[in-house]
């Protein structure tokens, strides 16, 4: 699904507002999809990601450091964004 500048402008916006008040989080410049050419990234400074539900079909899925994991589906119909934790220990997949 590739979105139009003025979505990508409204998923900033959106994600922006859902960290507010997280001093010690900042955004990535440009959004990072399953749809891409996607590669592994390692990086102890990720702590989050914010998913939009009515993006394209998949998942974003969080797992280890002994918690549960965490899926949070995509393209099932549903709108809005949610925002979830990475913690130490745990990594962050995006699927399609």
């Amino acid at each position: 699904m590739t979105r139009s500048e003025r979505d990508k402008k409204l998923l900033k916006e959106t994600a922006k507002d859902m960290i507010a008040g997280d001093d010690d989080v900042e955004l990535v410049l440009e959004e990072t999809t399953g749809e891409e050419d996607f590669k592994y990234e390692k990086s102890s400074n990720v702590c989050g990601v914010v998913v939009d539900k009515g993006s394209g079909r998949g998942y974003a899925q969080i797992t280890g450091g002994g918690k549960d994991p965490c899926i949070i589906y995509t393209g099932r119909g549903e709108s809005g964004c949610v925002k979830a934790e990475i913690l130490a220990g745990q990594t962050c997949m995006l699927y399609r």
